[in-house]
């Protein structure tokens, strides 16, 4: 975890950049970039124009919890313990529904530990890991039966991600259809 701020630094440094977002916000940081220019703006005036509707209120509101600066180590340290958080709960799931295998837990946790995303993703103040971290958590919950517990969890995860109504799936499926099902084998 510490090797890739390192690297992102130097890199942001040293490449010539892809594309001009940092340049529209200044300092630049290379962590500030993208959907983070909107979060940071939304955070600062709130939601001033209309394309900043597309980007929900979770990111903006830790923002300001933390009182975020570009240059801040703090949100790299936060997002990498929700990126453990994850990563543990993903392990307690995963050995939820599959008790008997430890190996399938480990390897699990270490896949989801390199990420299709940049390397920016545990770094920079984008909604994707309090998103997931809270989806984990809901799904193990849902799991375990703790319907209110879960409900909290994905409602959360909806404050950063609008696809977390999705999440409601898990709430339906246990508590309308598995119980629908299991009556009906009881029957027969």
């Amino acid at each position: 975890m510490i090797v890739s701020p390192v690297v992102l630094a130097i890199a942001h440094r040293v490449l010539p950049l892809f594309d001009a977002s940092p340049r529209l916000q200044p300092p630049s940081s290379p962590h500030v970039r993208w959907d983070a220019l909107h979060f940071l703006a939304i955070a600062d005036a709130g939601y001033k124009y209309e394309n900043q509707w597309a980007f929900l209120p979770g990111v903006p509101f830790l923002i300001n919890l933390l009182r975020f600066q570009s240059n801040s180590y703090i949100w790299p340290i936060v997002l990498s313990a929700v990126a453990a958080d994850s990563a543990r709960i993903l392990y307690c799931l995963t050995r939820l529904h599959f008790p008997a295998s430890p190996a399938i837990a480990r390897l699990v946790v270490l896949l989801s530990l390199f990420p299709s995303s940049p390397a920016t993703l545990y770094l920079a103040p984008y909604a994707e890991p309090f998103f997931t971290c809270l989806s984990y958590r809901g799904m193990f919950y849902a799991a375990q039966h703790h319907w209110i517990r879960a409900t909290l969890c994905f409602v959360l995860a909806t404050f950063f991600r609008s696809n977390g109504v999705l999440l409601a799936g898990y709430l339906v499926w246990g508590l309308v259809v598995q119980p629908f099902i299991d009556r009906k084998q009881v029957r027969r």
